[in-house]
């Protein structure tokens, strides 16, 4: 085997279904010569609802089809799937693993006053990664969080951009008061899809952030120290997969949309 064979394996990506592409388009406009084997586990969609336990068990077969496609390195395209497994898996694989968490910390070295929303899955917001982040800032007050059951449904329906989105999080955030909020925490990459009807719900001023970016940035350090950067000069490529093969095309055209 040559020295440039594992450089020019594949990428892996993983989600329970659409809000990955998210992670993958930064990936692909960061690391333009990467090839990439994104797998949407829509079998299991969504993943927020479930234990860590159940959904550990649940990640082994996708992770397992990944990993026989020849992959270098494993990206978990998902807040929940980091909570629940990125420290079981970084142990287990012989590979890097990367993982997202909910950029907490960018938003509050940037807004020191007012409230920050921090948008999450169930299982995100219970598992004991994001409250030893959100310990670490507590005393800030005025971080809120909400969970939102549904949503990522409804994204992986196809509905993202309708009126049912508004709808949505006209309930989802009637408890609070608009112009309080200062700043959004997408801490589910499922909701970078309806990013805009969130901010318009808080007004343009509102600040907003997603872990997508940091998470291809730390990509790109890993591979280069572990010197395996693909060679520039070739185009990347990409594949997609899909725990339920009748949504194979429709994976394919929603990514297609995010350009």
């Amino acid at each position: 085997m040559s020295n440039r064979e594992p450089a020019r394996a594949p990428i892996g990506m993983l989600d329970s279904g659409l809000g990955g592409l998210t992670v993958l388009k930064t990936a692909v406009r960061l690391l333009p010569f990467e090839d990439f084997n994104y797998l949407a586990d829509f079998k299991h969609s969504p993943f927020g609802g479930r234990s860590k336990t159940e959904l550990l068990g649940l990640l082994d077969d996708a992770v397992e089809k990944l990993l026989a496609q020849g992959i270098k390195a494993l990206v978990l395209a998902s807040n929940t799937a980091t909570s629940a497994a990125a420290e079981v898996l970084r142990a287990r694989l012989p590979i890097p693993v990367l993982g997202l968490e909910p950029a907490l910390k960018p938003a509050v070295l940037a807004v020191p006053e007012g409230v920050i929303l921090v948008l999450a899955t169930e299982l995100t917001l219970r598992e004991e990664k994001f409250n030893r982040l959100y310990e670490s800032f507590r005393a800030r007050g005025g971080i809120v969080l909400k969970s939102c059951p549904g949503l990522v449904e409804l994204i992986d329906s196809g509905q993202a951009g309708t009126p049912a989105i508004d709808a949505y999080l006209r309930s989802l955030f009637a408890d609070l008061e608009p112009s309080a909020v200062r700043a959004v925490v997408l801490g589910c990459t499922h909701y970078v899809f309806v990013r805009e009807a969130i901010m318009r719900h808080f007004g343009p001023e509102v600040l907003c952030w997603d872990g997508n970016e940091g998470v291809v940035r730390q990509l790109t350090r890993v591979l280069e120290e572990n010197n395996l950067l693909a060679g520039a000069g070739r185009g990347g490529e990409i594949r997609f997969f899909s725990s339920d093969p009748g949504k194979l095309q429709f994976l394919e055209k929603q990514y297609g949309l995010l350009f």
